[in-house]
């Protein structure tokens, strides 16, 4: 308390702003349901934590021995996606799982401290070069943009990868200031982590790079030595992804992304150069102000104007040419944005800072209240597992528009610590006719049938008279069918489809 006296008054500011934030968000984790990423995110960190269990208990560390525990897995829970760096799942799987339980909020939880950590390293940096006003408005445009307040309540990686960039950043100008090795050295570790986290957050490194090079007085056993810091970590994790295909699963990950979408995806295509402005508006509908102050601010040279436009163009154009355009990426760029805007928003009287951070959070939140539903797929999945008879498995027939198959995997793996239960997702029937649909079913052993009512239940209609709707009480946004006349069917060969690769696999 002594320490929180000394502190300057904006300094106070923004960590009671800090605690708020906390305190309003929390609330928010159990109002709102699992979505496909969360939920893809939270059952890989159930993985990263049974294969860790599963090595040290057998002391088998063979390479081998690991790919086959991952490829078992994936049989019962086809939803494993190695296309996402592993750090945020190690955390959550490791640390978090094992003292708040395999559940949404350790994972939700997990995002919202690193958003908080990020915050701040925000605030250090700006601070650090300009001032704690300008410090504190940054902060305030970014941890209230549309993005933050839907991605800061939600189980994903992003913050634990802006929280080990922003550092880097830190580590970085800390070298350049002392010139000592084990700061670059540090940079270029955290800027690894940055990439294990998220891989656009890698990038940074990029921007280092080249911006040490136009420096004055460099040295290139210092620029060795962040390089090669960056890569002590990525390289073992890039050899194990090309061990397993992953490289692969990237490509479709990134491409599949860009064809459901219609994005541009050749350079000689205009639109690819402006696509991110136009589509980032659609959601955020104060980006055309931010970039004409940004441009503003360059054309008048003002404070570490060449550093902000390089960290613009070298994000902007990173993320432009690569698929999977999701407008939440726009985020890296944007930082450039808003400190460009708190050097002039600095200078405004604080009632109008208030009254127009106050249509600003209203204007961010508008795009994004649809988000703030819920619905019982963990209640759900409860039922399912307890009352599931032995050696039967499940099927999810519906993806979306709010409840998912990842989801659903989640909640089960959590529960089926054994993985004795194989999921099958909506797409093992696509293409089939009813026939077909029970002959996988009969096959499959599969007794529970989820569907969502809000989506397409063409496959309910299908096989209507082989499934009977089972009473879940209060519950009638999920449907749950029974498969009537089940049947135990010995298998010789467990297996499932996995909807990226549209292949077959099988248990080892």
């Amino acid at each position: 308390m002594q320490l929180f006296r000394k502190l300057q008054i904006i300094d106070k500011i923004f960590l009671i702003y800090l605690l708020a934030y906390f305190i309003i968000y929390l609330p928010t984790f159990w109002f709102t349901s699992a979505t496909a990423d969360e939920g893809t995110h939270l059952l890989l960190a159930t993985f990263y934590r049974d294969l860790i269990q599963n090595i040290f208990s057998t002391k088998n560390f063979s390479f081998q021995h690991a790919y086959d525990f991952g490829i078992n897995y994936l049989v019962h829970y086809p939803k494993i996606q190695i296309a996402y760096p592993p750090l945020y799942h190690l955390i959550v799987g490791n640390l978090f799982f094992p003292l708040f339980g395999t559940t949404l909020f350790a994972g939700r939880l997990v995002g919202l401290l690193f958003a908080l950590l990020s915050y701040s390293m925000l605030y250090v940096l700006v601070k650090k070069f300009f001032n704690p006003k300008m410090a504190l408005i940054s902060v305030l445009f970014f941890s209230l943009d549309p993005f933050s307040l839907l991605f800061a309540k939600r189980a994903m990686a992003d913050y634990v990868a802006f929280f080990f960039m922003f550092a880097s950043i830190y580590l970085y100008y800390q070298a350049l200031k002392s010139k000592q090795k084990k700061y670059f050295f540090f940079a270029g570790v955290f800027a690894s982590l940055a990439a294990l986290s998220k891989q656009f957050a890698g990038i940074v490194i990029i921007f280092m790079f080249f911006h040490y090079l136009l420096s004055k007085n460099k040295n290139y056993k210092n620029l060795f030595v962040l390089v090669a810091s960056f890569l002590i970590l990525l390289v073992p994790y890039l050899y194990i992804l090309s061990k397993i295909g992953g490289f692969q699963i990237n490509y479709l990950v990134a491409y599949q992304y860009a064809v459901t979408t219609g994005e541009p995806t050749s350079f000689s295509n205009p639109s690819l150069w402006t696509y991110y402005l136009v589509r980032t508006t659609y959601r955020f509908y104060l980006l055309p102000l931010f970039l004409a102050v940004f441009i503003f601010y360059v054309y008048r040279k003002q404070k570490f104007w060449k550093e902000m436009l390089i960290w613009f163009l070298i994000f902007y154009i990173a993320i432009s040419v690569i698929p999977n355009k999701e407008e939440r990426f726009s985020q890296y760029f944007l930082i450039s944005f808003y400190i460009a805007a708190s050097f002039y928003f600095s200078k405004l009287n604080k009632k109008i800072l208030v009254l127009f951070f106050l249509a600003y959070t209203i204007l961010s939140l508008y795009p994004i209240k649809s988000t703030f539903v819920y619905y019982p797929t963990h209640e759900v999945s409860q039922f399912v597992y307890n009352n599931l008879p032995t050696g039967a498995n499940v099927a999810v027939f519906s993806e979306g528009p709010y409840t998912y198959s990842s989801a659903y995997m989640f909640y089960l793996a959590s529960l089926d610590r054994g993985k004795s239960i194989h999921v099958l997702r909506p797409c093992a029937f696509d293409n089939k006719n009813s026939q077909q649909i029970l002959g996988i079913l009969k096959e499959s052993n599969v007794y529970f049938i989820i569907a969502d009512p809000k989506a397409d239940n063409t496959f309910i209609t299908l096989i209507k008279g082989n499934a009977k709707r089972v009473q879940l009480g209060e519950i009638s946004s999920i449907e749950v069918y029974s498969v009537k006349n089940f049947t135990y069917l010995e298998r010789t060969e467990k297996c499932n489809y996995v909807c990226l690769t549209e292949e077959k696999i099988c248990e080892k």
